[in-house]
This record gives structure tokens, sequence and C-alpha cells, in this order.
């Protein structure tokens, strides 16, 4: 029954969105509809295509960042950013190029964590990524364990 109630919500929820003009209304039901959905997440894809419609695809990981409340997890919004990789236009590459950026000028724990919780991994080129995870690690000894996996994960599915 409370799958029921949960189908019935998102389906509204979904219906909603679609006739919303206010962004942060759609946002808000986009990131619900991906937390409930956790799983199968296909209500979730069709509500990001009608958030790119809305905000666009330029900068749009930033700019939606800036648009979600700070009580949003980190795993709402990683994957949300994942669903952006498969459905822009460019396959995710400026979504990529600004996770980059946000590890770069680790400026943000909470930037970092979503940078580092997709399926792709970071920079091209796997000496640059170890280089920019080390720097975090440094400033950030709370996620050394994070940035160690990702280096462990990335070297293991290149070897």
């Amino acid at each position: 029954q409370h799958w029921t109630q949960n189908r019935y919500a998102l389906s509204r929820r979904l219906w909603q969105a679609l006739c919303i003009n206010n962004m942060n209304e759609l946002l808000k039901a986009t990131l619900e509809a991906i937390e409930l959905e956790s799983d199968n997440l296909d209500k979730s894809f069709a509500l990001v295509d009608t958030l790119i419609e809305k905000y666009g695809e330029k900068n749009i990981a930033s700019r939606l960042y800036s648009d979600i409340e700070p009580y949003v997890s980190e795993h709402v919004i990683s994957d949300l950013f994942g669903i952006l990789l498969w459905s822009t236009s460019d396959n995710g590459c400026e979504l990529m190029r600004t996770m980059e950026n946000w590890l770069i000028e680790a400026q943000s724990e909470r930037q970092i964590k979503i940078a580092l919780s997709l399926e792709a991994y970071p920079f091209h080129d796997i000496n640059k990524m170890e280089q920019v995870l080390k720097v975090i690690s440094s400033k950030y000894p709370k996620l050394e364990s994070l940035c160690n996996n990702t280096i462990s994960s990335r070297k293991e599915s290149d070897a």
C-alpha cells in the first residue's frame, strides 16, 4: 500500500511539474521524485528533461546547485546530476567540467562529495585526478577516505 501511495504521489507530482512555470517548484518536484524513486528513476528522468527545457543546459549544474535548498541530501543531488549526465545534449561534458572545477577549487565539502559521487570519474587524466584529490585530502581530512577510494576504484577500472 505504501508503494501504491508513493506511485500515486509521483504521478501527481509529475503531472503538476509538467504544468509548472515556476522553476523552484519544478526543481523541488524533481528532487522529491528522485528521493522517492531511488532505484527506478523513470519519472525522475521525465522531470529532469523538463528541468533542462526550463533551465537550459548552459551552466545547469551550478545554477541548479544554487537553487537547491541546503537540507537536500548530497545523495539526491548526485542522483540528479547523474541523470543530467545521461540527459544533456553534450552527454554531461559541461556538467563534468563543473564537477572538476568544484574539485580544483575545493571550496565546499558538499560540492566535493557530490562531484565524487557521480558514476563518472572526474578528469580524463588519472594523474590529474590523483593530484587534485590529494590536495582535497590534505585540506579536508574527513574526505581522505572518499578521495582514496575514488583513486583506487579508478585504478582498478583502468587496469
